[in-house]
């Protein structure tokens, strides 16, 4: 299977588009406080548990199937990349979210499923 290649928009070359290098319009300057992510980066089990009486009063403790979670930079480390994955039985869905500065200055996320999509700030 290939990849599917659109040309170029009309007044731009295929050249000005894309390089060997990737993007060019990365900003040079970076906040520093995106440093605090990078204690995220690499490729994690994840687990959902959940206390005694959380779905309902007499619920006991749950611990819920297993997934894969994953963190990478995209280009120029201004943005944190989050892939995860779910066991089928787990009920929980699979998706991506995308982490970075807010306008603001704190983290804020944005997250998409196959159910959902949403921003939040942390």
């Amino acid at each position: 299977m290939t990849a599917r290649e659109d040309p170029p928009p009309a007044d731009l070359s295929r050249s000005e588009v894309e390089s060997e290098d990737g993007p060019h319009d990365i900003p040079a300057i970076r906040n520093v406080v995106l440093d605090r992510l990078d204690a995220l980066v690499g490729r994690w089990r994840v687990a959902a548990t959940f206390p005694a009486g959380f779905f309902a009063p007499d619920a006991p403790p749950v611990t819920r199937g297993g997934g894969v979670t994953t963190f990478e930079w995209i280009d120029g480390r201004h943005f944190l990349l989050q892939r995860f994955a779910t066991a089928a039985d787990s009920g929980a869905p699979s998706g991506i979210a995308v982490i970075g500065l807010g306008p603001d200055g704190p983290f804020r996320q944005q997250y998409y499923d196959s159910a959902v999509s949403r921003a939040s700030t942390t």
